[in-house]
């Protein structure tokens, strides 16, 4: 959902813009949103969350918003705030490179597909941050708080065989062209699987994943409107 990346310092004397985050394409039509464990509990009541394939092979935990390409998602706008992931809420702020650990924080050279209102700029005259770009800046910061355990946690579920593939009708994949997604097994071993994650988080890690396994009754749901959105279109 990203297209380039310009450093935060270079935009402390720019006339750059922020807006609203439905005033960005993303937002209204990206289909598979990375996510972090933290919010995994709020998005859960709204979508499927589950680990996919990324760009440098390993496995990204993302909430699954539709399967169609280049749609609108039915009632985003409906959903409010609380439906978005926190990297769509701070677009276009982003990260240089999470999935290779650089967290370098700038910003997506990215036009809003609808001004809905003025926006603001990031910077005032006198150089302070914007009271807009600052609450972007703290989702985009929220994202990041457990990146480090997350990881972890993921690759003790990889290396003790705790993932598997999450089952689709077999036409879908290929219908609406979606990667694998991987679900946690139902039988986890808890001891095994927490031993390597630092003890204060077990008990947010333990509620994530019977969130993540719940969740999954949300992936029938999109699949049926989605195939209804194809008929009536």
């Amino acid at each position: 959902m990203y297209q380039s990346f310009i450093p935060l310092q270079e935009l402390w004397d720019t006339a750059h813009r922020i807006f609203d985050p439905f005033s960005y394409k993303p937002t209204l039509r990206e289909r598979f949103v990375p996510i972090c464990m933290e919010e995994s509990f709020a998005l859960s009541s709204h979508y499927p969350i589950v680990w996919r394939r990324n760009d440098v092979g390993g496995l990204e935990l993302v909430a699954v918003r539709t399967l169609l390409r280049d749609a609108e998602i039915p009632g985003i706008r409906r959903l409010g705030l609380d439906a978005l992931p926190t990297l769509l809420q701070a677009y276009p702020f982003r990260h240089k490179n999470h999935l290779l650990g650089d967290f370098d924080i700038g910003l997506d050279r990215a036009a809003p597909a609808s001004e809905r209102n003025a926006g603001s700029y990031i910077y005032d005259h006198l150089g302070n941050m914007s009271s807009g770009a600052e609450l972007k800046l703290k989702k985009l910061e929220l994202f990041t708080r457990t990146a480090k355990w997350e990881n972890s946690l993921t690759s003790a579920l990889v290396r003790h065989n705790m993932l598997e593939p999450v089952e689709l009708p077999s036409d879908i994949q290929e219908r609406f062209e979606v990667p694998e997604f991987f679900t946690a097994i139902l039988e986890i071993n808890h001891p095994i699987l927490l031993a390597g994650i630092p003890s204060e988080s077990w008990k947010l890690a333990l509620a994530f994943l019977s969130a993540q396994r719940l969740s999954l009754f949300r992936m029938g749901q999109i699949i049926r409107r989605n195939e209804r959105e194809i008929e009536i279109s």
